[in-house]
């Protein structure tokens, strides 16, 4: 990839400091799979637990659905742009990725019908799963 690192992800997504969770895009074959990088650092390593630190699962799902609208959006056929999440699906989480930890993700596409798109998500540290599932986009196409 060319350019900035994470001009695929500003190009693909509304996101924007602070909710831009995806620090660099390693590799994007359109339409196919991703992958990218996302340094934790302290002042993110929040949870819902205040006595647990970590990045939430929550911040972990949202960053994975990043990674995922680049890889759909680098292929095109959206007009709009826009892309909805529609559903995550079968996600399990490992241990948290903490502060200092940097976390690979990884995206592939396993199935296209109509606009939308199911989408294998994972991410890992030092080779440790931290989260895997499933994310159903849609980009609204076909909508009345």
């Amino acid at each position: 990839m060319s350019g900035h690192p994470i001009a695929a992800v500003l190009a693909g997504t509304p996101h924007r400091h602070p909710m831009l969770l995806v620090d660099r895009i390693e590799a994007v074959d359109p339409g196919r799979s991703g992958t990218a990088i996302k340094a934790v650092s302290a002042g993110e390593a929040q949870r819902e637990d205040a006595s647990a630190d970590g990045l939430s699962p929550t911040l972990l799902v949202d960053a994975l659905g990043q990674l995922a609208i680049v890889v759909l959006a680098a292929a095109g056929g959206n007009e709009k742009g826009v892309w909805y999440l529609g559903a995550v699906e079968q996600m399990e989480f490992g241990e948290p990725a903490r502060a200092g930890d940097v976390v690979r993700m990884e995206a592939a596409v396993r199935r296209t019908f109509r606009g939308s798109s199911r989408v294998s998500v994972s991410a890992r540290v030092d080779g440790r799963p931290v989260a895997q599932g499933f994310m159903v986009l849609s980009t609204g196409a076909g909508r009345a």
